[in-house]
């Protein structure tokens, strides 16, 4: 981790000549100093090419999770819509569906309800 400096004194003088009291800068000066010192702030420096590789490697796993899964539910979609046009193919949706391609060739004969 990358240490980061700060000069508590410089800047309370920089807060003392702009009008601040020297209670208040100090106050200012050395809560600002506990924050940077509690903030952990990741540089450029501070990541590796080994973390990198490591965090792609998982977002490569992440993503074939994700596509797999994608792929199974498309084709459990498919194979429901299939079904249902095989189980019940008299249907008004499927006739509809089935229709519009029969249509066009001009063989559409249907004596449904």
């Amino acid at each position: 981790m990358t240490t980061v400096t700060f000069d508590t004194l410089q800047f309370s003088k920089k807060l003392q000549a702009r009008g601040f009291k020297a209670e208040q800068a100090e106050g200012i000066s050395e809560t600002l100093q506990e924050v940077i010192n509690v903030a952990e702030v990741a540089t450029k420096n501070d990541l590796t090419k080994n973390d990198l590789n490591r965090l792609e490697m998982k977002l490569e796993a992440q993503l074939s999770v994700l596509k797999w899964m994608i792929g199974v539910s498309t084709t459990g979609i498919i194979a429901l819509v299939l079904n249902r046009m095989l189980i019940f193919p008299s249907s008004p949706s499927v006739i509809a569906f089935v229709g519009r391609r029969k249509k066009s060739v001009g063989r559409l004969v249907w004596s449904g309800r």
